[in-house]
């Protein structure tokens, strides 16, 4: 294994602490850690009598899993460009660090559950701890026909997966799109022939 060097010399019937890093399994599953000294070039202290700690450990799979928390609506104009506020919560066993990014995006679905943008644009979440948060603000752009749809909000580590195919299901907003478009008539007379009346418009 990696070697962790000593903090500093140790005398006969002295101790030191070491803080030893360790490389764990690729699989899953339960081992038996062993910890001995060795004299680099010579020996294994266990070779020359020294009995090693022997420490069983249980390595478990890797989990990317998050948690989304959203408070505002998903409403908008065909073909909007809207903004939402995302807390996002890491709730795996492993951090999220930018050499192996993990993003934050979307997908938006019809009303018969057709896909309409899969790869939506992405938020770098950047280094999440394991069990803490933070808060991206994520912009999106509405389908450009009037209808009702579903705004998917869905992590992804890229390059591997997304994180509703590893059993963090997305959070779902209804997005009613319209026109954007209203007006009222209000008339000053009644009209009857030859009269000229007057039409406010309200937007």
């Amino acid at each position: 294994g990696p070697r962790n060097p000593l903090a500093a010399d140790v005398a006969p019937g002295a101790t030191v602490t070491v803080e030893a890093k360790v490389n764990t399994p690729a699989r899953a599953g339960t081992y038996t850690l062993t910890f001995d000294l060795v004299r680099e070039g010579v020996a294994w202290f266990a070779s020359l009598g020294s009995a090693p700690v022997k420490v069983s450990v249980s390595v478990a799979p890797v989990t990317y899993a998050a948690t989304y928390g959203v408070s505002v609506s998903a409403a908008s104009y065909i073909g909007e460009t809207k903004t939402l506020p995302v807390t996002v919560a890491n709730t795996g066993n492993v951090p999220w660090n930018r050499a192996d990014p993990v993003n934050l995006a979307y997908h938006v679905f019809d009303a018969r559950g057709n896909v309409v943008v899969w790869d939506g644009p992405r938020v770098l979440l950047g280094d999440v701890a394991v069990g803490a948060t933070k808060q991206v603000m994520l912009s999106y752009v509405s389908p450009t026909t009037i209808g009702d749809y579903t705004l998917a909000i869905d992590a992804v580590r890229e390059g591997v997966a997304w994180f509703s195919t590893l059993g963090t299901p997305p959070v779902r907003l209804p997005m009613r799109v319209d026109s954007g478009y209203g007006v009222g008539y209000g008339a000053t007379t009644t009209p009857s022939k030859g009269v000229t009346i007057g039409i406010r418009l309200a937007d």
